[in-house]
């Protein structure tokens, strides 16, 4: 599956193979020797692409994009693909929490509204949103490139383009939004409007503790195999008692 482009202000590591019982080493390398605290890992398979968020230095939750479908995943999902194909291209980002929460909301929650529109009705969706008052976050894609627009009271406070989009790799403005969805042309873009904007840990982060930092690949692990040995027991097909000649 060809890797999509997200926001980012930086990226840390492009598309490398790091062996599974590297990669605690990784993380730390990144979130504390480099001190990097926000931003994704991403590692593309044949068929998907999952990322791992990190807040504050630490997982946070996970996704998994395959084809247009976004989902939302527990930490311990992106730890069980990982270790099911090894040799996928890892790469890390950074990026703000503004960022990482538009990101998140992608995978998190279901669009209100999504279509394909060109530049004058992007435009005229913001004025929409504007005239409504609410907060939104708006995702916009065109092939593999993603950008995000941030919406607070209606106004787009701000929005993230994708690599080599523009010069600006932080926040941007929604006039340099609107310049990225008219270099896509007549084809326009994808856009999705998600009313939903909070975003809630994964539920397996309380695993996160300061005795098993420096060792989350085995403790996630263990938990992937606990979860696939439940669901290959519930998947066995019912006993049923057999009548009596």
């Amino acid at each position: 599956m060809p890797s999509p482009k997200f926001p980012a202000a930086g990226t840390v590591l492009d598309a490398k193979v790091i062996p599974l019982e590297r990669f605690d080493a990784l993380f730390a390398k990144i979130t504390q020797e480099r001190q990097i605290a926000d931003g994704y890992f991403l590692q593309s398979h044949p068929e998907e692409v999952r990322l791992l968020f990190v807040v504050n230095g630490s997982p946070y939750a996970a996704g998994c994009l395959r084809g247009t479908e976004a989902s939302f995943l527990e930490i311990h999902e992106f730890y069980a693909a990982y270790a099911e194909q090894p040799n996928s291209p890892l790469s890390f980002f950074a990026a703000d929490k503004r960022l990482l929460l538009g990101l998140m909301v992608l995978f998190r929650h279901r669009a209100t509204r999504q279509q394909v529109m060109d530049r004058s009705e992007v435009e005229e969706t913001f004025k929409a949103l504007a005239a409504r008052g609410g907060d939104a976050i708006v995702g916009i894609r065109a092939g593999e490139e993603w950008a995000i627009g941030i919406c607070t009271k209606g106004k787009v406070a701000g929005g993230y383009l994708p690599p080599g989009a523009g010069e600006a790799r932080g926040a941007v403005s929604g006039d340099q939004l609107l310049a990225f969805v008219e270099t896509h042309g007549a084809g326009g873009v994808s856009l999705s409007i998600f009313e939903e904007t909070r975003v809630g840990p994964a539920g397996d982060v309380t695993l996160i503790t300061p005795e098993t930092r420096g060792r989350l690949s085995e403790v996630f692990l263990r938990v992937a195999e606990k979860v696939e040995a439940a669901e290959a027991i519930q998947e066995e097909p019912a006993l049923e008692m057999e009548e009596a000649p």
